[in-house]
């Protein structure tokens, strides 16, 4: 069993370090690519590394503009935003005040708040 699944991801096929040069040539290219000026190299350094980590889980690259290859980094790139973010911290920490029934409750305990004093404005006026 241990032998099967260390083929399926890869062992004895392409060595790691063939990956990664394989890859840095392509990075290579979109680099020259972009001789029009100075750019954010964020995107492709992000693309190449997905591209190595897909070659040892997949078994093949994408190349950097294949939709569904963008669309798969963004949704990841985004929930690691999210995750990673105040909210996403506050989900997992079970020791706060920032439980979402919680928060839930403040919330409509000031859109209350905030109606009561409309209410108020309206019938005395505004002091």
């Amino acid at each position: 069993f241990a032998l099967m699944t260390l083929k399926n991801l890869g062992v004895g096929k392409k060595s790691l370090e063939l990956r990664i040069t394989e890859e840095a040539g392509f990075l290579n290219q979109a680099f020259e690519g972009e001789q029009s000026g100075p750019f954010d190299p964020h995107f492709h350094l992000t693309y190449a590394t997905a591209n190595i980590i897909c070659s040892i889980i997949f078994g093949e690259r994408f190349e950097y503009c294949d939709e569904k290859f963008l669309t798969f980094l963004r949704i990841f790139e985004e929930n690691f935003v999210l995750e990673g973010g105040f909210w996403g911290q506050m989900k997992h920490s079970h020791n706060t005040s920032f439980l979402d029934s919680k928060l839930m409750g403040t919330l409509l305990s000031l859109f209350s708040a905030a109606q009561v004093h409309e209410e108020i404005d309206r019938v005395i006026g505004k002091g």
